[in-house]
């Protein structure tokens, strides 16, 4: 496999933020996560919501990854790590769909395929909130 990434335009919508802390027991994947997060105009990131199943996925805890999305994003594999930065910044910057499908270094030396979508949501402020899922 290579690690491949696809970006499609779409637009924001106006609608309210899904509340994920409300809905959370329909959306426990047994080997997935889904997630929130989004990215301020001035270009910090954070999460908003990130499911249980990340620590199955990755071998990060939740509470990890909300004090310090880089915990996250560092653990893509050396050879895919620009590949999904590009893809990361593309879909920001354009407000369009995010795909990527990399390799994930665990904290035990393991290495895992995952797959990631989210699609965007303007928010009034000028934020950019990303409601998505990652898969094995």
């Amino acid at each position: 496999r290579t690690p491949r990434a696809t970006a499609q335009h779409c637009r924001p919508e106006d609608r309210p933020v899904t509340d994920f802390a409300a809905t959370r027991k329909l959306f426990q994947l047994p080997d997935g996560v889904i997630y929130q997060m989004e990215r301020a105009p001035d270009g910090r990131g954070s999460f908003r919501y990130i499911s249980a199943g990340v620590e199955r996925l990755w071998g990060v805890s939740a509470e990890a990854i909300y004090a310090n999305p880089e915990v996250l994003w560092s653990q893509y594999h050396p050879d895919d790590r620009l590949a999904f930065e590009r893809a990361a910044r593309h879909a920001f910057e354009g407000r369009s769909r995010f795909e990527f499908e990399g390799r994930i270094c665990l904290p035990d030396g393991g290495v895992r395929w995952s797959y990631s979508a989210s699609t965007p949501q303007l928010l009034p402020d000028g934020t950019v909130l990303r409601s998505g899922m990652c898969l094995p």
